[in-house]
């Protein structure tokens, strides 16, 4: 999630690299502000700000980075990038 890959994404990816490596990993970059999170949706809370946006590229690959430094056998997806109308 934007703003909390240190934080949030990087201790979980290092726990399932201590108590089990061997799993696949989806490190996904699909997420996007929805509902209570999207600015523009009527539901929208201040609170849920700092991850009204989606991860950056650096986020991304920050997290994909820390996945390889860990030895994990991930996969890096998105269904947004690959349509089947090829739009």
């Amino acid at each position: 999630m934007p703003n909390h890959v240190e934080c949030c994404t990087y201790p979980v990816l290092e726990w399932i690299a201590a108590r089990v490596p061997a799993v696949p990993v989806n490190v996904m970059e699909q997420f996007h502000p929805d509902n209570f999170c999207d600015p523009a949706s009527a539901k929208y809370r201040d609170r849920y700000a700092e991850i009204a946006r989606r991860p950056t590229h650096a986020e991304l690959e920050g997290s994909w980075r820390r996945a390889r430094e860990l030895g994990l056998q991930f996969e890096t997806t998105t269904f947004e990038r690959h349509n089947a109308l090829g739009m």
